[in-house]
This record gives C-alpha cells, structure tokens and sequence, in this order.
C-alpha cells in the first residue's frame, strides 16, 4: 500500500477505535473505482470485480447499502472485509441501511430488558444479526466504524448525497445517508462531480451524466430490481477516465433458477 494512504485495516482490527466521519485519500499507484449499493448480491459484486479485473494497487471506493433486499448480504460484507484485511485499498463509506442496523444494535444493547420480542430484528432475514437484534460479533466492527464521505483530488463519494442548501453541507451526517435529489455547488465542490448512491436510476440517465460528466453523478441502477425497465445492474464507475462498467444481476437468477 502506499504511503500516508488512508487504511480502514486499523479500525477492522481493532487498533484504532476513534473512526473519522470523513477521510481524504490520496490516489495511488492504480486506477480508481467506485461501486454503489450491492445490496447483498454477492455473485453480482463478485462478477462485476473480475469484470474490471480489479487489482491489489487499485483503489475501490464502495458507496454504503451492502445488505439487505439481496439473498447474500454476509457474503458480500465477508468479501469486502477480507479484502481489506488483506491490505487490498478498498474504503468503505456507511449507507442508510448500514446505519438501519447500527442503530437498532445499538438500541438493543442499551436496552436488553425493554427490548420486542416479538419483533424480527432487521438485519435478522439477511444473516447478519441474530434473533434478539444484536449484530453478529463478526459484523460488529466493520459497520461501527464506516466513515459518511471521501474526498478525492478527483472526486467527492458518499452514499446519498449533500445538502448544499444547508450552512455546511460537509457536516450534515444525516442527509449523507438519506438526501435525495440535491443540486451541487460549483463553489464548494469545483469542477469534482460528487459520486453517489442510494436512488435507483435508469442506466440511461446514468449513463448521460457520465458522458457529460456532471457534478452529480449517481451509480445506483437498482441492482436488485432486475425487473424495472433500464435497472437491474451493479455498475462501476472508473473516477479518472469516467468508464462506465455493468454486470447484470446474477443473484436474482440464480435464486429463481434453484
């Protein structure tokens, strides 16, 4: 890995436990990709890195929404885990859903005696908690730390998008995660699109911003409504040459087909 370039390893292993809400992470010595809203399609994920053929000097930066709705949600999370682990650049940011499942671990936690039994923990259905809402030990880590944005020389990242109308759209944490349908501003952000997630849209309106290379770039194609018109794939989105990459959902497929 190359020097002074920000590590999510720390945080996995426990060295550090102070997780910044934002990192600024220089480029390294390969290309720079970013991928948004897997929502548990692992094949699809898994499809979609070979298909970019991703190496260990790339950079991979992941736009939140790793569960739920698809049928693999611990498989895509042990993928990405390990590949950091193994000192692949892969960063990280939270989703809403991420955030969903914090939060309700959280509340358990705080409050064993009070909590429903008869309620199904989110997170439950997709194997990453267990009955009584707590997530699994293993998970504990990786969605504890999880950083709300990145900056790049290139490029802003985050799950849902900045509230530009606000004082500082930089610390408004919540609207990271849940913000739809913002309008960039050329005087915070320059000439640096903000890339981002949490809205499914049709390949074509994602494919135009592309081509134009707007300041509002979103990469979510509703992975997992294969069914909609236009939707359907995991896309990557090369942040230096602005190469567009879609893999068309396996998951789904391969759950009907069995």
């Amino acid at each position: 890995m190359p020097p002074n370039t920000w590590s999510y390893r720390p945080f996995l292993e426990g060295k550090l436990t102070q997780a910044p809400k934002f990192a600024k992470i220089s480029r390294g010595a390969g290309r720079r990709w970013a991928i948004a809203d897997i929502h548990g399609c692992s094949l699809t994920f898994e499809a979609l890195l070979q298909k970019i053929d991703l190496k260990p000097q790339d950079q991979l930066f992941l736009l939140g929404d790793y569960i739920s709705r698809g049928p693999k949600s611990p498989e895509v999370l042990h993928k990405i885990i390990n590949l950091i682990l193994n000192d692949w650049q892969v960063f990280p940011l939270r989703g809403n859903h991420e955030e969903m499942i914090l939060q309700k671990h959280e509340k358990r936690e705080s409050r064993r005696a009070d909590k429903l039994q008869h309620e199904l923990p989110l997170g439950f259905i997709n194997r990453i908690s267990n009955l009584e809402g707590f997530l699994l030990p293993e998970f504990v880590p990786f969605f504890t730390h999880l950083p709300f944005y990145y900056e790049t020389d290139v490029a802003f990242l985050v799950h849902g998008g900045f509230d530009f109308t606000s004082g500082n759209p930089f610390q408004d944490y919540d609207k990271m995660l849940w913000l739809r349908n913002f309008i960039p501003s050329p005087e915070l952000v320059g000439e640096r699109p903000v890339v981002h997630g949490h809205t499914p849209t049709s390949l074509q309106i994602i494919e135009a911003k592309v081509r134009a290379r707007s300041l509002d770039i979103c990469l979510d194609n509703g992975c997992v409504f294969y069914n909609r018109p236009d939707h359907g794939k995991l896309l990557a989105l090369n942040l230096d040459n602005y190469e567009l990459v879609a893999q068309n959902n396996l998951d789904y497929l391969d759950v009907e087909s069995s």
